[in-house]
C-alpha cells in the first residue's frame, strides 16, 4: 500500500462564482443607493444628493424602479424635460418587468409625466 498512488483532478468554476457573487454585490449596493435617494425624496430633503445616489444605482443596476425614482427626483427639483425622458426610459423598462407593483408604479408614472408636461 505503501507505493499506491491515486491520481484525480478536481475542476471548480471558480470564475462563475466570482461573477455571480460580484453581481450579487453590485446589486446590493445598487438597491442601497436607490433606496437612500428614495429616502430623501419621500422627505423632500437633499435632493441633489438623491440625484447622485440614484444616478449611482441606475451605472449598476439599470432598472425600472431607479429610473422611476430618478424620474421623481428630476420632477421634485422641476427639471421637468429630464424627469419626462427618465420616466420615458422607465416606462421602456417596465414593459419588459411587469408585474402588480410596476403596473401600479408605472400607471403613477404616467399621471406625473402629464403634469410635467403641463408646466414644462
Amino acid at each position: 500500500w505503501g507505493k499506491l498512488a491515486i491520481q484525480f483532478s478536481i475542476k471548480v468554476n471558480t470564475r462563475k462564482k466570482m461573477e455571480n457573487m460580484n453581481e450579487s454585490y453590485v446589486l446590493k449596493a445598487s438597491s442601497q443607493l436607490a433606496g437612500t435617494a428614495l429616502t430623501y425624496l419621500e422627505h423632500h430633503n437633499d435632493l441633489d444628493t438623491a440625484l447622485a445616489d440614484i444616478n449611482r444605482a441606475i451605472m449598476m443596476d439599470s432598472s425600472f424602479e431607479n429610473w422611476n425614482i430618478k424620474a421623481k427626483v428630476l420632477g421634485e427639483l422641476k427639471r421637468y424635460k429630464e424627469a419626462i425622458k427618465a420616466a420615458e426610459t422607465a416606462l421602456e423598462l417596465q414593459k419588459k418587468e411587469k408585474n402588480a407593483y410596476t403596473n401600479m408604479e408605472a400607471w403613477q408614472l404616467n399621471r406625473l409625466m402629464k403634469s410635467w408636461e403641463k408646466t414644462k
